[in-house]
């Protein structure tokens, strides 16, 4: 990473133990050494998993979570060699990483397998906590893993009422390898990857994927992940770089936890319902503010695009930014924020370009032009962004795409025009 993502890091992530300037030296000193490095061979060697695991590997096969995972690329059983992966994410938990190789018996061919590729390593420790008169849960769990599963709804004839219920649980156990334009990219499992490297072996057992595109990574970006830039470069970080004290020295971090909220949103729609829903009208902050506010400066930490793919093969980017803060005056009943206008950004697939159109349509000429109310879409991304007032509150906003709907309509260059419905949420954290 570049000094300045360095440095936001180690004074933002990290407990500090350091003056400033002893970090600035700390940062310019691990940049020169990655940089003196000869940047090596990047095809990774790899190896058939031996045939006494070919039992263990089908049951593996009938995991029912395993077509989702390959989706439509070829894919194989394979061990690829740890040092030369390349590595889309910034950092590991070492602590974690011991806590979870602990389980299993890493020195048979057997043990390494379940410890990649099953369920078996894995903590799934996680509390709950409710506030049961706004309808508001949270599930707190150990590592990052955790997320909605799945989710569903049913209907009781009877009363007429509703049930909607989200099941929070692990994502897929398997350590998938990504290889990329002769590069082979390790696209989850880094902890695990690292409990093997530094027990001496020398081969992950994994999926590996041959992908077509950087996209497929699915990478969010910084704070978590290196840029598109840094990966695809020529000198891209490595997996042995974690276990090169000139460049990644260990640091202490601040303690986090993954949290999964869930909170409905109650909205009054017109008689047009959804289509009207689905308008792309101004996302609103925290409702009109009265004269007596002041500006309190407020500067982004991070800020990156959602990014979500259509079957089409179309790729959206959106974003929405936060403008400004305001804090109350003695008396006045409430600060407030304002949040930009959310920006759409379209790159078709190849073949579905159409005419361009030299006038923007108006938002009632795109509703009475849509063709497709319900457009399905996969999530790449959802990030978070996050912003720092000058009192030192953390302010995070997050932007959720419920609805797409594709028009007739395209731009001035030929690009589809879509309509959506999309929500900026803002929390105030407090530390």
């Amino acid at each position: 990473m570049d000094e300045q993502s360095a440095r936001d890091f180690l004074t933002e992530d990290c407990v500090p133990t350091k003056p400033p300037e002893e970090v600035n030296a700390l940062i310019k000193a691990c940049r020169a050494a990655a940089l003196r490095k000869e940047v090596p061979d990047l095809e990774a060697k790899t190896m058939e998993i031996p045939a006494e695991a070919d039992g263990l590997l089908s049951e593996i096969k009938r995991d029912e979570r395993l077509p989702t995972t390959v989706e439509m690329w070829k894919w194989s059983f394979r061990e690829v060699q740890i040092d030369k992966l390349v590595c889309i994410q910034r950092y590991v938990d070492i602590p974690y990483a011991d806590e979870v190789s602990g389980r299993l018996d890493l020195g048979t061919v057997e043990g390494r397998i379940k410890f990649c590729l099953t369920d078996e390593f894995r903590s799934v420790r996680s509390e709950i906590f409710a506030v049961p008169k706004d309808h508001l849960f949270a599930i707190k769990g150990e590592g990052n893993d955790m997320r909605v599963v799945r989710s569903g709804a049913t209907l009781d004839a009877k009363t007429g009422d509703r049930t909607v219920s989200f099941t929070v649980g692990w994502g897929n156990p398997f350590v998938q390898v990504a290889k990329l334009r002769g590069r082979y990219i390790l696209k989850n499992g880094y902890h695990r990857a690292f409990a093997l490297r530094k027990r001496g072996l020398e081969y992950l057992p994994c999926i590996l994927l041959e992908i077509d595109a950087y996209g497929d990574l699915e990478c969010k970006g910084p704070p978590t992940y290196f840029s598109e830039k840094s990966i695809m470069g020529a000198h891209p970080p490595l997996f042995a770089s974690f276990f090169d004290p000139e460049i990644a020295p260990p640091m202490k971090m601040n303690s986090f936890a993954n949290v999964v909220v869930i909170r409905p949103d109650v909205t009054i729609l017109d008689p047009e319902g959804m289509v009207g829903y689905l308008s792309n009208v101004r996302a609103e902050g925290l409702n009109p503010h009265p004269d007596n506010l002041e500006y309190i400066d407020v500067r982004p930490r991070h800020e990156d695009w959602n990014v979500y793919r259509l079957a089409d093969g179309t790729t959206l980017k959106m974003r929405a930014m936060l403008t400004r803060v305001k804090r109350p005056q003695p008396n006045a009943p409430r600060g407030g924020a304002d949040i930009s206008n959310i920006m759409l950004v379209c790159n078709p697939a190849k073949g579905t370009k159409g005419p361009p159109e030299k006038m923007r349509p108006t938002p009632d000429e795109l509703t009475a032009a849509i063709v497709d109310r319900d457009v399905r879409f996969k999530v790449i991304s959802e990030p978070t962004s996050e912003y720092v007032t000058e009192e030192g509150k953390r302010i995070l906003l997050r932007l959720k795409l419920f609805n797409l709907a594709r028009t007739s309509k395209y731009d001035h260059s030929g690009d589809p025009l879509y309509l959506f419905n999309a929500k900026p949420e803002l929390i105030l954290v407090d530390s």
